[in-house]
């Protein structure tokens, strides 16, 4: 009988050091701002075997909403865990739960403080402390795609990948339907790629409107060096849209052989 509970015990070891690893390892970065009374904390998810394999690098990509981490992770490790295909090994940075650095964002949009933040402070940290390549990818929901569509069309070349899910727009919120057109026209030294999706629920309807006018802009003005592409989820449940947006994304980036500059 002792026997038998060693053998448990151990079979029960093994399978929480398999599950841990195969998660990775999860560190926190923390940073200060003047106008921000409180610690900026921010989870830094690491691939597996991140620390063993020394001479690798690894994109890295950010969602701004504090429970991505949730799905991102999981979705990466399984869509990673088999060669790499279709998403390669990547670095993933989401805000700890309590993170006020939202508050330095426009939603006016004449100015872009949360968006320097990121220029400025947090991805060069990133960069400097961990193993990344050149390659970024920015996803957002609700609030947080106006946040990613605002660095597409005020930062060019901060993110390389954009996938903006279900962005709010109404009332020219962020100024993205005003100002989109001509910014995007101007960007000609940059080739960034967009994932514009939505879909009809009832948290959507006060701006299909503005879904339509913003599928309108990318028709007419985006210009030929920026890779977009538009889905409506309309047979989809609302909180499902993350997750299926992130893996189409993924997939879509695959089959543009973009995953060829990830690594």
């Amino acid at each position: 009988m002792n026997t038998l509970k060693g053998i448990l015990l151990l079979l029960a070891m093994a399978m929480f050091s398999a599950n841990t690893a195969a998660q990775g390892t999860i560190e926190q970065v923390t940073f200060t701002h003047p106008d921000i009374d409180s610690p900026i904390v921010f989870n830094v998810a690491l691939p597996t075997n991140y620390a063993k394999n020394t001479d690798k690098r690894y994109p890295l990509m950010l969602d701004f909403h504090y429970y991505a981490h949730t799905y991102l992770q999981g979705m990466h490790d399984w869509l990673s865990h088999n060669g790499e295909w279709p998403w390669p090994q990547t670095i993933i940075v989401t805000p700890q739960a309590g993170n006020r650095v939202g508050m330095l964002f426009d939603p006016k949009g004449n100015t872009t403080p949360l968006l320097d933040f990121f220029e400025t402070t947090l991805i060069p940290y990133i960069d400097e402390h961990y193993r990344t390549t050149d390659y970024r990818i920015m996803s957002g929901f609700r609030v947080n795609g106006s946040v990613v569509l605002s660095a597409l069309i005020n930062k060019p070349g901060l993110f390389d990948a954009h996938i903006a899910i279900s962005p709010e727009l109404k009332d020219d919120y962020v100024q993205i339907l005003s100002s989109s057109a001509e910014k995007l026209q101007s960007q000609s030294e940059h080739a960034p790629f967009l994932l514009f999706t939505h879909g009809e629920s009832v948290k959507e309807t006060h701006q299909q409107a503005d879904y339509a006018a913003f599928l309108k802009v990318l028709e007419n003005s985006a210009p030929e060096n920026i890779t977009w592409h538009y889905e409506n989820y309309a047979d989809h449940y609302f909180m499902s849209l993350p997750l299926l947006s992130v893996i189409r994304g993924i997939e879509l980036l695959h089959q543009a052989n973009a995953s060829d500059e990830l690594e």
